[in-house]
């Protein structure tokens, strides 16, 4: 039975992935996610922009899609090989309008 269960969830998965836009793609998306289980739901298209040492110490890497019918772009900021947090260009974090990736990584640590 249970293997009915997550047969049925990949494919409504696949057909998400596939048809949907990525606000709502993104709506799937949890803090902690690796970069494959983000690209399982996301699909391909994606890639990795930039990476910086953050004051921490913390490696951050963001990464970009862009929806090939909207052109909506989504960025997503992975710390420590673990997704963060994430946005679409214009969407308010913490009271701010999202305008490019570098909005989502905390200050970058100076040598």
């Amino acid at each position: 039975m249970w293997g009915s269960v997550c047969i049925a969830g990949v494919l409504c998965l696949s057909i998400l992935t596939g048809c949907a836009d990525l606000s709502n793609r993104s709506q799937f998306l949890s803090v902690g996610m690796t970069t494959n289980q983000m690209q399982s739901i996301l699909g391909s298209g994606g890639y990795p922009k930039n990476r910086v040492l953050n004051q921490q110490g913390q490696l951050q890497e963001l990464w970009e899609y862009t929806d090939a019918e909207s052109k909506q772009k989504l960025w997503l900021c992975f710390t420590d090989y673990k997704l963060s947090r994430w946005a679409v260009r214009g969407q308010l974090l913490n009271g701010v309008p999202v305008q490019m990736p570098s909005d989502l990584i905390d200050p970058i640590k100076v040598p």
